[in-house]
């Protein structure tokens, strides 16, 4: 059961899907409705705090704007309100949001992974989204980094009777290469390496082969024009003596 603090997730195939949300969230009289959707839709805003989205917090990871979507729902303000929003398409509408439902949280994806709908499925995006979903199921609903009440390790740590998910800050990953004047402080050899002056070598020694054979076909090509310059005149020699001139 969700209200025990399991974690659900709904997606809404069409219109009418939008009634298990209803009665969900005890809400009535607030029907969805098809969006309407020019040659496709794209994930805008993201809340990049939320546990489901965290893992793509990192600039290299965060672009979700190559998804295409075709077809979503459109939900009314009754049914948004009781929730948050977690992420939007580019036309501002939720796309994914999330309830608290008694200690679980039910998230909503406003279109499904289908390809009639989205192309979701088909992106690098989709198994880590999903594995994201399932590692933060019943994990509460912030995002907390090493650090947090005095948690100095990464995993699932009980907190009141609460189990919470601590994660590795996302900075932490980001590598910046020392300046050359750091690396040669610490003694490390920097010289030319040996594969690039191998590489050099050849090079030089390719271009002086090529060298090499221009020549050689440069000289060819002259005694060509010279056997023919000679055969034309042995030609003419001869036919001179084979019809001598006449008085």
């Amino acid at each position: 059961m969700i209200e025990a603090g399991g974690t659900a997730l709904l997606t809404l195939r069409d219109a009418a899907s939008v009634k298990t949300l209803q009665e969900l969230l005890s809400i009535s009289d607030a029907p969805a409705t098809e969006a309407t959707v020019k040659d496709h839709a794209r994930f805008g805003e993201i809340d990049f705090k939320s546990p489901v989205f965290a893992p793509f917090a990192d600039p290299r990871y965060s672009d979700f704007s190559g998804i295409r979507i075709w077809k979503y729902r459109k939900l009314p303000e009754a049914l948004t309100s009781p929730g948050k929003v977690l992420a939007r398409f580019d036309s501002g509408d939720p796309a994914w949001l999330s309830f608290p439902l008694g200690k679980g949280t039910l998230h909503v994806l406003t279109t499904t992974w289908r390809p009639a709908d989205s192309q979701l499925a088909l992106t690098t995006k989709f198994a880590p989204l999903l594995h994201s979903l399932i590692a933060n199921a019943g994990q509460g609903r912030g995002v907390y980094f090493v650090g947090h009440e005095g948690i100095d390790s990464p995993g699932i740590h009980a907190v009141g009777d609460r189990r919470i998910a601590i994660q590795i800050d996302p900075a932490e990953s980001e590598l910046t290469p020392l300046p050359e004047a750091d690396l040669r402080a610490l003694g490390l050899p920097l010289d030319e390496p040996v594969i690039a002056k191998a590489t050099t070598s050849n090079t030089t020694l390719s271009s002086a082969e090529q060298e090499s054979r221009q020549r050689i076909g440069w000289w060819l090509l002259i005694a060509a024009a010279l056997f023919y310059l000679a055969e034309t005149a042995w030609a003419a020699l001869a036919g001179n003596r084979a019809n001598p001139a006449t008085s």
